[in-house]
């Protein structure tokens, strides 16, 4: 990662396409549907298809955001049979992305990992999930339905690293909370767009947690 911007917050010259990789509960549903389809001179789209592809105007700037861009879901995994891990299903959509779009530039969001851990284990809950806690994330044995490879942010960066040449642009879900503006400077700064007005009732979560 030598020689690359060390400010992540700064667009770099000819960006234009910007891929968010939306981990499920950090507020990926809110970002999409509150903030980036109405960030002003920039298109959003949630699904890419082959006409889309084709059809993208050089001109413009496209934020992409789509929550299975994070990775088969575990739930999905355990439902639908997927052999792969969930840091697995990452790899192979990374690999993909960079092959279509090399020059993208990347958004990670990420959430702090135990409330993470919780939210996920009460959506499994919700989903019909019947295992303890302790079965469902074992962190001091690792044997559990989750595994540590899982929660590591870091497996997840160094996979962007190996896979795109420009650094990700890294938030976290509690700054949605504590520094909405702040964020949507962040956001601004990054796309080289003054940021939307964001009406304060859509701030809300869009999806209430599952309670206990």
């Amino acid at each position: 990662m030598s020689g690359r911007r060390e400010n992540l917050g700064e667009m770099e010259h000819g960006d234009r396409i910007f891929i968010h990789i939306g981990l499920p509960k950090t507020a990926t549903t809110f970002l999409q549907t509150h903030v980036f389809p109405v960030w002003p001179n920039m298109e959003y789209r949630n699904s890419i298809f082959f006409s889309q592809l084709v059809m993208m105007d050089p001109a413009k700037k496209y934020i992409i955001s789509n929550e299975n861009l994070a990775g088969c879901h575990i739930m999905s995994q355990s439902r639908h049979g997927c052999i792969r891990t969930w840091l697995d299903e990452r790899r192979l959509i990374l690999q993909s992305l960079a092959r279509v779009f090399p020059d993208a530039r990347l958004m990670v969001s990420f959430r702090k990992h135990a409330s993470y851990i919780i939210s996920l284990y009460k959506e499994y809950l919700h989903a019909g999930g019947t295992r303890t806690l302790e079965e469902y994330y074992d962190f001091e044995g690792n044997g559990g339905f989750m595994k540590r490879e899982d929660f590591l942010f870091r497996d997840t960066l160094e996979l962007i690293a190996e896979h795109f040449e420009k650094r990700p642009f890294i938030f976290f879900m509690e700054e949605i909370k504590e520094d909405f503006s702040g964020l949507l400077a962040k956001f601004a700064s990054l796309f080289g767009e003054k940021a939307p007005t964001v009406p304060p009732r859509t701030k809300a979560p869009v999806h209430v947690g599952v309670e206990y």
